[in-house]
């Protein structure tokens, strides 16, 4: 465990102006004020979203997808989900793994909502980091969380294919991410050649696209969806 946090360790970052910071409390405060800027929110943006969203056609769940939303979370549905989860999971912030949960299903019952806490941790996206955008943030949630967060995506799997346009392949029951890859390989086809009209092609920055996204533009599309404030809370 020392070895690996020992490896694991950031012991200096370049940070504006590429000048280097090798401070602990230098690295976190760059840390903070770095992902602070990507994952919060300008206060400045106050217009009407939900009155925009709501003038998109067919944007909204029909009564039956309603139905099986807001149903209340029984503890059947509770321990169908805990029991689905994999035993061998990393144990969770709290140290306790699926597999604890399990195993002593018959003595506990009720929970406090600090099982819901998380810590974020920095996994680098390239062999040598060297500033704050050589990492991506991720949440190690604990395996209660990791519950709800379940229940939630199982009840919106059956929604999401009515919904969502049939052009995004990702993370859609019964569709394919590599459909949308091998169609972008065929556009994209005889692309360098000089001959032919104009063209051009468009590289969306994933991280601006979708880390940065308002958690209130996500309240506010489940809102005009007319999801329950229980869900949604």
């Amino acid at each position: 465990m020392k070895v690996r946090n020992t490896f694991n360790e950031v012991r200096s970052i370049f940070y504006s102006a590429m000048k280097l910071i090798s401070t602990s409390e230098g690295i976190k405060r760059e840390a903070v004020n770095y992902f602070q800027n990507i994952l919060g929110y300008s206060t400045s943006q106050n217009f009407n979203r939900v009155h925009i969203l709501s003038s998109l056609e067919g944007f909204q769940w029909n009564e039956d997808q309603l139905s099986l939303l807001n149903l209340p979370v029984l503890s059947r549905e509770i321990k169908d989900t805990l029991f689905s989860l994999n035993n061998d999971k990393a144990p969770s912030p709290d140290g306790f793994t699926p597999w604890f949960f399990k195993e002593a299903w018959s003595i506990h019952n009720k929970l406090l909502g600090e099982v819901n806490a998380t810590i974020i941790a920095l996994v680098p996206k390239v062999s040598n980091p060297s500033s704050m955008g050589d990492f991506r943030p991720i949440s190690c949630c604990n395996t209660i969380y990791k519950c709800i967060s379940k229940i939630i995506a199982n009840r919106l799997k059956p929604c999401l294919p009515d919904l969502i346009c049939p052009n995004q392949s990702a993370s859609i029951n019964g569709r394919k991410i590599s459909d949308n890859i091998l169609l972008a390989q065929e556009l994209l086809k005889n692309y360098h050649r000089r001959g032919g009209p104009p063209r051009c092609a468009i590289k969306v920055d994933l991280m601006k696209a979708y880390d940065s996204v308002n958690w209130d533009f996500i309240v506010d599309t489940l809102t005009t969806l007319n999801t329950s404030v229980h869900l949604v809370n």
